[in-house]
């Protein structure tokens, strides 16, 4: 089985990628005024009409199910059929958000993932994968500042971890490099160019 198969078979076998231009620092007064923010960044260049419809997707959900998963994170999602593939968008704050609904402590990140309507299973693997990362209390209370240009690369261990026939592991600085040497490319060419080399490298002699 390839390197790409094990990534869309596995929950923890996942990479994905957030636009700097997706990663919000604000403050709002309502939970639906930070929906809509992200509504408004998590497709690149939306025009107004995709804009709406996710938002009218993301309360819809919201109505029936408040997306709250614990431990000041919260992960609204939804299918659209006005967006290509899946993409995210990631609001911070360290005061908190306002979140409908009494919870443990504030929601200071809350994680927007739409997708196709018809990409049902990398929808649920992806949510999977961002919940599992967000479980990292050091992760949740750092803070990265982006620069214009910059790419944040997600990553679980089955790429890391990821062997080549004699028992090398591809590693982070062999991820790191193939980042590098695919940026300035969009989130799925630079996703698709880390899949492509840790499939060519778990079958190299």
């Amino acid at each position: 089985m390839s390197a790409r198969e094990k990534t869309a078979q596995q929950d923890d076998r996942l990479s994905r990628f957030l636009r700097p231009g997706a990663v919000l620092d604000l403050t709002v007064g309502s939970k639906e005024g930070l929906l809509r923010a992200l509504a408004e960044v998590v497709v690149e260049d939306a025009p107004p009409e995709t804009v709406e419809r996710i938002y009218e997707a993301i309360e819809e959900r919201e109505s029936a199910v408040n997306t709250y998963v614990g431990e000041g994170v919260a992960i609204p999602h939804a299918r659209v059929n006005v967006v290509d593939g899946i993409a995210i968008a990631l609001a911070r704050n360290p005061a908190g958000f306002p979140y409908g609904l009494e919870t443990d402590q504030p929601v200071r990140i809350v994680v927007l993932v739409v997708g196709h309507e018809s990409y049902t299973d990398e929808h649920v693997r992806i949510l999977g994968a961002i919940a599992n990362v967000l479980k990292n209390e050091d992760l949740r209370a750092s803070e990265v500042w982006l620069a214009p240009g910059d790419v944040l690369v997600l990553y679980s261990d089955g790429i890391t971890e990821a062997r080549a026939p004699g028992g090398e592991r591809f590693g982070v600085e062999r991820l790191k490099e193939v980042a590098r040497s695919a940026g300035g490319r969009s989130p799925k060419e630079i996703h698709d160019a880390i899949l492509a080399e840790t499939d060519s490298f778990t079958r190299s002699a």
